[in-house]
């Protein structure tokens, strides 16, 4: 149903989120490249500028409440992409 729950709360998420929600949480514990990423959602190749990935994190982050300083969920891996943390 593509739903996402946090703390029996309905969060009211996109679809592109979702996507990349989904990606994440299967690849749990490892780190996924923004381009592996991008690769995914768009089905070509990340040009290296195009934001838009980092934007969509960062709402993510919020619904989930998510502090990307201290991250419980999504943590940024500099140079590297995102992880989904296993402790989450």
């Amino acid at each position: 149903r593509r739903e996402v729950f946090l703390r029996d709360e309905l969060l009211n998420i996109k679809s592109i989120e979702f996507e990349i929600l989904w990606y994440l949480v299967n690849k749990i514990g490892k780190i996924v490249s923004r381009s592996e990423l991008y690769n995914r959602l768009y089905k070509s190749d990340y040009n290296g500028i195009d934001r838009s990935l980092d934007i969509y994190i960062s709402r993510i982050r919020s619904k989930l409440c998510d502090d990307p300083k201290d991250p419980r969920y999504i943590k940024t891996v500099r140079g590297e992409g995102y992880l989904f943390l296993p402790d989450a």
